[in-house]
């Protein structure tokens, strides 16, 4: 069953199914799946923009994995920690 997209579960939601499709080698859905995620309000954010990070740099985009990672370094909660992916 799907979560409503107003859902305060939404974001969260969205995070699992694009761990589920990264998992089956569906990438660009994965990446659909973290974007849509982390647009959405909750504290899943800063994991979906990390995993999103990881997907960009897996696939060669490193460009865009660095800025999106320093966009999203506030929001992390253990900013130092971050520095270390």
């Amino acid at each position: 069953r799907r979560v409503p997209p107003d859902s305060p579960a939404a974001g969260l939601a969205a995070m699992h199914r694009a761990r589920l499709e990264r998992a089956n080698g569906r990438l660009a859905r994965a990446e659909d799946l973290l974007r849509e995620s982390i647009d959405a309000p909750g504290d899943h954010r800063p994991i979906a923009r990390w995993d999103l990070v990881r997907l960009l740099r897996l696939e060669g985009r490193r460009d865009e994995a660095r800025d999106l990672f320093r966009a999203g370094i506030a929001e992390h909660p253990d900013p130092a920690d971050a520095l270390r992916v």
